[in-house]
């Protein structure tokens, strides 16, 4: 093995080490309650009319600033996915219900469904779409029958609570499953921008990527060393947090 190949091999060794490193830094800030928060879920009041909460809310609070770059990927999932097109002020993105901020060393993601709006065009479809399903039995008796102006009344009022009620419930039960696949597509895609933020946390305000790099001078050794005794440590802080 020749030089050059030995201090590349130093250096896979490093970036490997400075992930694992990550990842068990990641673990006793969650022991330690200094890592990510979430609450997702149901919010607001319940809807008879819908059978279900007003508003579906994913929140997340990440302990760490996402890059440029994570915007940008965020942005682009957006637009293939929903079609919908990003704004962005500084370090805050607004983009359908999706929106993320950064303040105080935390970015939160949020995901919020906002479904009011669906009772107001629940009703008004139900309410039209009744008289109009209320008025064929009553042109089947004026033309047909003859009956009269009483009967008519009558013919009309019990066809429009027939009609309004079958038409409702046919509604109501999809505006509940379009809202529910909403949420489940919703979801997974708020899980994919957690990932894109976490893939494209910046490390150190001053610049992205590893923190580490390998000296030529010491072929990379002291870095793994040094290394792997914080690795060790770490391993004992988590063991001893959780027992």
């Amino acid at each position: 093995m020749t030089y050059r190949d030995e201090k590349e091999g130093l250096r896979v060794r490093v970036a490997e080490l400075q992930r694992e490193l990550d990842e068990a830094k990641s673990t006793v800030a969650k022991l330690r309650g200094d890592g990510a928060t979430s609450s997702s879920g149901p919010r607001g009041r319940y809807s008879g009319l819908l059978g279900l909460d007003t508003q579906f809310v994913l929140d997340r609070t990440l302990p760490f600033e996402m890059s440029t770059e994570g915007y940008e990927a965020v942005a682009a999932l957006m637009k293939s996915r929903f079609g919908v097109a990003a704004s962005q002020v500084g370090r805050q993105l607004d983009a359908g219900g999706l929106s993320i901020s950064y303040a105080d060393g935390r970015t939160r993601v949020r995901w919020a469904i906002d479904r009011r709006p669906l009772e107001l065009s629940l009703v008004s479809l139900t309410g039209l779409l009744g008289v109009f399903g209320a008025m064929v039995p009553v042109s089947i008796g004026h033309d047909g029958f003859h009956l009269s102006d009483p009967q008519l009344w009558a013919v009309f009022g019990v066809s429009l609570i027939a009609a309004t009620c079958g038409i409702g419930l046919g509604l109501r039960s999809w505006f509940k499953k379009q809202s529910r696949t909403k949420a489940r597509e919703a979801s997974a895609a708020f899980e994919r921008v957690v990932e894109i933020a976490t893939e494209h946390a910046v490390r150190n305000p001053e610049e992205d990527g590893p923190r580490m790099r390998v000296d030529v001078a010491d072929d990379g050794r002291d870095a793994i060393a040094e290394t792997e005794a914080e690795l060790v440590a770490l391993a004992e802080q988590t063991s001893a947090r959780s027992v």
